[in-house]
C-alpha cells in the first residue's frame, strides 16, 4: 500500500513504531491515537458539518490503512 517493499525498514535497519513496540501494541495506538485525534477535532468543529468532514474521514482512512 505504501508503494515500498515489504520488510524493507528492517533491512534498511530503520526504527519504527512496531519494531520497538510490537505489531500489538502500535495497533493499540493506533486505535487510541485515532480516538485522540477525532476527540480534538470535535473541540473545534461539529463532526456532522460537511465542511471539515475530510478531516474525520482522513484520521479514519489513515487509522484504517494498511501497511
Amino acid at each position: 500500500a505504501l508503494g515500498k517493499p515489504v520488510h524493507s525498514d528492517e533491512k534498511n535497519e530503520k526504527t519504527t513504531w512496531v519494531s520497538l513496540y510490537g505489531m500489538d501494541q502500535a495497533k493499540a495506538d493506533v486505535i487510541r491515537y485515532t480516538d485522540e485525534a477525532v476527540a480534538l477535532l470535535r473541540q473545534f468543529t461539529d463532526e456532522e458539518d460537511p465542511a471539515p468532514m475530510f478531516l474525520f474521514d482522513l484520521i479514519r482512512y489513515l487509522a484504517g490503512r494498511n501497511n
